[in-house]
Order: structure tokens, then C-alpha cells, then sequence
């Protein structure tokens, strides 16, 4: 018999995509501390859920890379701080993206949802309707 060092915790080995809490199972993902661990290098997005059990939650990229070419590679709706430790790469690789305005007259401002909400501005300033095109840089792109 087997005795844990560490009975509050949590540790997951993740190799492909999708949602952390899932990927603990039902019980693990109610300790206190998460400690998720990647074994792989992995294309997609990694979702953790909120959880007020959680206390602690670190990702350890284990020099391993987590890459999404359709947008966020890491999504937390976690109210806990997550920890990324480790010397892998976490990147969206995603390049282009589109949003769309349908209305003819419309006045104000338009988010890109898959871009980080960069912005596009539509303004009139008389009878000359301009269009304001904008990255906000003030986001995280890596």
C-alpha cells in the first residue's frame, strides 16, 4: 500500500486536447491543487472549467508544445490563478480572422472574437463613411 505525499492533489498527465477537468475524471478534478502535466506536443486548445474546490492549478508545459492554429491554445474560466511553468511553447498560430457587419448603415464598433477582441471601428464623419481598421496590441499574442 501506497501512501500519497500529497493527498490535495491533483496531478494529470494531458497528451491531447480538451477540457481539463474531463481529463482529471470526476474525482481528481475536486482536490484542491491541480497539476496538470503535458506528455505530448498538442494542436488544439486545453479548457479548464471553474471549480471553487480549486486552490492552486499549474500547468507544466514540460518542454512540450501547445499549439492552436484556430485560436486560443489555453482557455481558463477558472476563477484561480493558473501557474505555466515549464519551457515549452503555448502559441496560436491563427493569422487571419473575420467578422462580419451586415447592416449597410452601420455606425461603431465591431470584435474579432478569434483575434484576441481586435477591433474594428466604422464612423461617420459627415456624408464621407470611413473605416478605422486596428490590431489592439495591448492583448497577448504569443
Amino acid at each position: 500500500m501506497s501512501i500519497p505525499l500529497i493527498s490535495s492533489l491533483g496531478f494529470t498527465e494531458v497528451s491531447s486536447a480538451g477540457n481539463l477537468n474531463d481529463k482529471a475524471g470526476t474525482s481528481k478534478s475536486k482536490l484542491p491543487i491541480q497539476f496538470f502535466k503535458l506528455t505530448d506536443n498538442i494542436s488544439g486548445n486545453l479548457t479548464l472549467n471553474n471549480d471553487s474546490a480549486h486552490k492552486k492549478i499549474i500547468l507544466d508545459t514540460n518542454g512540450k508544445t501547445l499549439l492552436n492554429p484556430n485560436g486560443s491554445p489555453l482557455t481558463t474560466n477558472s476563477s484561480t490563478t493558473l501557474e505555466l511553468k515549464g519551457s515549452g511553447n503555448v502559441q496560436s498560430t491563427l493569422l487571419t480572422s473575420t467578422a462580419t457587419q451586415s447592416s449597410t448603415s452601420h455606425l461603431g464598433t465591431t470584435v474579432f472574437d478569434t483575434s484576441d477582441s481586435s477591433q474594428i471601428v466604422v464612423s461617420d464623419i459627415g456624408t464621407d463613411n470611413t473605416v478605422e481598421k486596428y490590431i489592439d496590441t495591448s492583448g497577448s499574442f504569443s
